[in-house]
C-alpha cells in the first residue's frame, strides 16, 4: 500500500473531497487499493458534483469486491423499505392518506 493511498483514505474521512479525489484517482490501481477505495472516490466524486465519475468508481468498486470474493454488504448502511398499500375507499385507504400528510403542517412560534 503506498502513502498517497494512505492519505487518499484520511481526506475522505475528514471530508476533504478535492484531496480524496486527486490521490485516490491517481492511485485506484496502486497495489494495496481495494474496493473500499474506489467507493471512497466514489464519494469525493460525488460530493464534487462529478456524477458520472462517481457512477463509474462505484460501478468499478462493485466489480473489484465482485472479483475479490467480498462480501457487498455493509451492515451500517443496511435499510429495509417498507410498503403499504390500501384499497381504494376502504378505511386503510382514508388512514394511510392521512398518514402521507401527516407532519407537513406549519406552525407559527
Amino acid at each position: 500500500m503506498t502513502d498517497a493511498l494512505v492519505e487518499g483514505r484520511a481526506a475522505h474521512a475528514r471530508r476533504d473531497w478535492g484531496r480524496a479525489r486527486a490521490l485516490l484517482s491517481a492511485h485506484r490501481d496502486a497495489p494495496g487499493a481495494g474496493g473500499a477505495d474506489l467507493l471512497a472516490l466514489s464519494d469525493a466524486e460525488w460530493w464534487l458534483g462529478h456524477i458520472e465519475a462517481a457512477l463509474d468508481a462505484a460501478a468499478a468498486a462493485y466489480r473489484r469486491h465482485q472479483d475479490a470474493g467480498d462480501v457487498l454488504l455493509e451492515p451500517e448502511a443496511d435499510q429495509t423499505v417498507l410498503v403499504y398499500s390500501a384499497a381504494p375507499g376502504t378505511p386503510e385507504a382514508s388512514a394511510l392518506e392521512l398518514l402521507r400528510v401527516t407532519g407537513l403542517e406549519r406552525f407559527a412560534h
